[in-house]
Parts: C-alpha cells; structure tokens; sequence
C-alpha cells in the first residue's frame, strides 16, 4: 500500500451534517476500496482563486490514506459522480527515507 492525499472542495451551500455525511461518503469509498483512513483534516470554508461552477467559496478537506495503486481509478470514478465536489486532487505522497 501506499500513502495518498486527497484535497477535494465541497459545495459551500452545505450544512455542518451535509458535509459530514460527504466526509463519511468519502471515508467509505476509501475503506470499500480496501484501503485505510490515516487523518481527515477539515480546513474550513475559504475564498477560491477563481470560481468553479459559478461558486466563489467551498469547504476544503485533506484525506490522507492508505490506497492500493490499483484501486485509485474506484476512488476517482466514485469521487467524479459527486455533484457537491467540485474539485479534488488526488497525489501520492513522497515515501520518507
């Protein structure tokens, strides 16, 4: 296994559960995966740069897991089919020496 980060921005009209039951949704897919939740970092609602989706705010949240190579492209589809997403990144992280 390997370590992975996911930043993904969710839609800013979500409410304190909807964005937790985003997060829960995000946690599953992980876990359906086969891989395992490290730390959910949840950064807040912050201005974007430029908009996406004629949205100007969203609600940022870094997932770092553990993912199987093969398994990334499940992660990615499943995250593609969520409409309250409107962006996501998702990188593999430097193996420490």
């Amino acid at each position: 296994m390997r370590t992975y980060e996911l930043i993904f921005i969710a839609h800013p009209n979500l409410d304190e559960e909807g964005l937790q039951g985003l997060v829960d949704h995000v946690r599953d897919v992980v876990t359906e995966a086969d891989g395992n939740i490290i730390d959910v970092d949840h950064m807040g609602r912050r201005q974007l740069a430029y908009p996406i989706r004629n949205r100007w705010e969203g609600y940022y949240v870094l997932v770092q897991a553990d993912l199987e190579p093969a398994t990334v492209t499940e992660v990615e589809h499943e995250l593609n089919l969520r409409e309250d997403i409107l962006r996501y990144l998702l990188v593999r992280r430097e193996e420490e020496e």
